[in-house]
């Protein structure tokens, strides 16, 4: 009695529309009903709609003549037979439905709790770079700044002693000893021109040492 082929596939069709001439004469085929049951209105309709709808395919098998009472039971049929389809469709889908918005919710779900968790995770690495790495460099950066005020320190006691060498000097000269001015002098000029080359203060001390030489 439910059979879904028993419902004409015009039914089924993805464009069936009413307002389509030719679709509404196939369904509510006015022209087959008795004589006795169709208005006037109706008849001049189905008179116009004559001359703009095209015949109907050989292939479609001809209605027989029929009552308004019989169309509308037969329509209600169709209504039933889909009614009954439909729920049939939905009950044999409805645990796979229900299934997966269970599945949805528990991904849902899962994803806030995974998304919760990477910004924990970002703020925990936030914290381990900011207390190891950045200690890290600053420390190194402090030894760097160590090293390098160490090497400064470094070249000033040697401009310093660089600068106390002409009296010293003058000194030796003046108690003949000789040997030992010329062994003060090229250790300065040494020093002058290899670890305090480019040093213009000491351009002095390289004139006065040029000319004790």
């Amino acid at each position: 009695m439910f059979d879904l082929s028993s419902v004409p596939r015009l039914f089924m069709q993805a464009d069936f529309c009413l307002k389509d001439l030719a679709t509404f004469q196939q369904v509510l085929p006015l022209q087959e009903l008795g004589p006795g049951r169709r208005t006037k209105k109706a008849a001049r309709s189905g008179e116009r709609g004559k001359k703009n709808v095209t015949s109907p395919s050989p292939n479609t098998p001809s209605t027989p003549p029929v009552s308004s009472k019989l169309l509308h039971e037969k329509l209600s049929q169709y209504l039933d037979v889909i009614e009954v389809h439909l729920a049939h469709q939905i009950a044999q889908r409805s645990d796979l439905f229900f299934s997966t918005l269970s599945s949805q919710q528990e991904l849902q779900d899962h994803i806030m709790s995974v998304r919760q968790n990477v910004v924990e995770l970002r703020m925990c690495l936030r914290d381990l770079d900011r207390k190891l790495t950045h200690k890290n460099l600053e420390l190194m950066r402090l030894c760097s700044q160590t090293h390098r005020n160490s090497q400064v320190l470094q070249k000033l006691k040697l401009i310093s002693t660089v600068q106390q060498t002409q009296p010293t000097i003058q000194l030796l000269l003046s108690t003949s000893d000789f040997v030992g001015a010329i062994d003060l002098i090229t250790t300065t000029q040494d020093v002058l021109h290899d670890e305090l080359r480019g040093v213009h203060s000491l351009r002095s001390v390289v004139f006065l040492i040029t000319l004790s030489s």
